[in-house]
């Protein structure tokens, strides 16, 4: 699926012109530098106004040593600013893009949203 999304694929042709792209459970297995080439194609496939929404473990998560060596999930757990920084530098100097980080309540589930300009 990446690849495909990375590359010319049919399953990247399904997705353009999407108005909402989302993607949990997956970003939290990625590098920084893998996540950001994820992002940047998974950009250039909004329509105009749409966004993207990825989901991330905070590197806040009291589950950490839970999931790290009893599960033996190797999660890229992240904080906001690990998030935003993992936005390409082409998408952040896009005039009108919006780039922030939300959360559930506890804070625990961060929520990538990037918003694609109408024009």
């Amino acid at each position: 699926v990446i690849n495909g999304l990375i590359q010319n694929s049919n399953f990247k042709i399904e997705l353009m012109d999407s108005v909402i792209i989302t993607c949990s459970s997956l970003f939290d297995y990625l590098s920084d530098r893998v996540a950001t080439k994820l992002i940047g194609a998974m950009f250039e496939l909004l329509s105009a106004g749409g966004t993207l929404f990825i989901g991330n473990v905070s590197d806040t998560s009291p589950d950490r040593f839970l999931m790290d060596f009893l599960m033996e999930w190797k999660l890229q757990l992240r904080s906001a600013d690990d998030l935003l920084r993992i936005v390409p530098e082409k998408i952040k100097s896009l005039q009108g893009v919006i780039a922030e980080v939300i959360s559930e309540p506890l804070g625990l589930n961060l929520i990538l949203r990037i918003r694609k300009p109408h024009h």
